[in-house]
């Protein structure tokens, strides 16, 4: 999902069309084709695997590497998925919340890395606008800087902040938004409807459907903190 979510919005396919189905469930779902290097759509030695058991690859060794390294010595062929063999989940998340990760992985496709190195790349780009919000956060919040850090800095955090996944940009945008709060509220300063709206929004709507009760609360900070 999020490797072949980045590689959409990295070549301009964000945007294509749906075609309604249903799942081995027989769930109703929307699946979107995308189209181009089978060597990044397919990604060899892919596997769904906890965070916990994910860091402890990273101390002990990942015997699935070399495999996902592998896609270096294949010939390139173009295809379209999802396929009879492979599935496609590009359109799960809001299309933007991927664009750290495209950045880097954009960035590779140009210089013409191979496939293994594109996708540390995106990684690599996601880690680094993790890390600047994260300062960003830090240098804003008016008190408990070091609890911050450390909370940005913990083990799953981390970890997530450097892989394809969109989490990390999720706790980077609420550490800013709670910086900016906690800024606005120094001084039993009142937080004013705008600010409030302002702030809802940097969070970002990621689920239409949960912006309401996100605007709701943070109404519920400012009258408090008056």
């Amino acid at each position: 999902m999020h490797p072949l979510s980045t590689y959409a919005l990295a070549t301009g396919q964000s945007l294509n069309p749906v075609a309604k189905g249903k799942d081995a469930h027989g769930n109703t779902v929307k699946q979107q084709s995308i189209e181009g290097d089978s060597r990044l759509l397919t990604i060899p030695g892919f596997a769904n695997v906890l965070i916990v058991e994910s860091i402890s690859r990273a101390t002990q060794g990942d015997s699935s590497r070399e495999t996902q390294q592998s896609a270096d010595d294949v010939m390139a062929d173009h295809i379209v998925v999802p396929d009879g063999t492979h599935t496609n989940r590009s359109n799960a998340y809001f299309p933007l919340d991927y664009l750290p990760q495209a950045i880097g992985l954009k960035i590779a496709m140009l210089v013409n890395l191979p496939p293994y190195a594109q996708w540390q790349a995106a990684r690599i780009s996601n880690s680094i606008l993790y890390a600047i919000m994260g300062c960003f956060a830090i240098a804003l919040l008016p008190r408990w800087k070091s609890l911050m850090a450390l909370l940005l800095v913990i083990p799953p955090v981390a970890f997530v902040a450097s892989s394809l996944m969109i989490d990390g940009m999720i706790v980077a945008l609420s550490a800013c938004m709670v910086a900016a709060i906690a800024a606005a509220a120094e001084g039993k300063r009142l937080i004013s409807l705008p600010h409030t709206a302002v702030l809802g929004c940097w969070r970002g709507p990621w689920r239409v459907k949960n912006f309401p009760m996100r605007l709701w609360r943070l109404l519920c900070c400012s009258y408090l903190l008056r």
